[in-house]
């Protein structure tokens, strides 16, 4: 998710702020990701087992959009902001930051 939001930031010269208590954390990944010795929260940001689409969406559209994906039966959740500037930051999960590096199937 932060890489692909990375990408989308870079593109459209535009900051975006993730807020870390949007960001939909499936059941039991807490669990795994403490055996793994990492946070569940880092690992919906970076693990790159996403299957879900990142977007953004014109101000005043939300509601409209989201109408429209219920009709299709997808939901809609909001996991932050776009705003003026650069890159992407994660508020809401101590001090603001930058987020972890996203999974790179090449690196």
């Amino acid at each position: 998710l932060a890489a692909d939001l990375g990408h989308i930031a870079e593109a459209s010269a535009v900051a975006i702020e993730i807020e870390a208590g949007l960001v939909p954390v499936q059941a039991g990944v807490a669990e795994v990701a403490g055996i793994a010795g990492r946070d569940g929260l880092e690992l919906a940001l970076a693990g790159g087992e996403d299957y879900e689409l990142a977007m953004t969406l014109p101000p005043g559209s939300l509601e409209s959009v989201r109408s429209r994906l219920e009709i299709a039966g997808c939901d809609l959740t909001v996991v932050g902001r776009v705003e003026s500037g650069s890159g992407v930051t994660v508020a809401g999960n101590g001090p603001d930051s930058s987020p972890p590096d996203g999974f790179d199937h090449f690196g």
